[in-house]
């Protein structure tokens, strides 16, 4: 599992991707980022950041499996342009990478 924070105006958000060896696909995620816990100050992960809500997924399935990447938006959520055009970026230089060889 791969989680990548960045930040859009005042907003935090994190990229997570995820493989899924039985569907033969990765799941991305754009979601939320949370502030790790104050337990957490002086250790090497204070400055992580913690996974959140779902704003939008893109299910990736393997070329061999012959669907084509989508993206989901939960109801009643809004993202900004800004914040999907790096998550889906991010998307696809990671589907990139996959087909190279370089991720996995």
């Amino acid at each position: 599992m791969t989680i990548e924070a960045f930040e859009d105006g005042d907003e935090r958000l994190c990229f997570q991707a995820t493989r899924l060896d039985s569907d033969e696909a990765w799941v991305y995620q754009l979601r939320e980022a949370r502030p790790v816990p104050d337990s957490w100050t002086g250790t090497p992960s204070a400055d992580a950041v913690l996974p959140g809500e779902a704003l939008a997924t893109v299910m990736a399935y393997d070329p061999e499996v012959g669907s084509v990447p989508c993206v989901y938006v939960g109801p009643g959520q809004a993202v900004t342009v800004t914040s999907m055009r790096v998550f889906l970026d991010r998307v696809a230089q990671h589907l990139d990478e996959v087909v190279s060889g370089d991720s996995g």
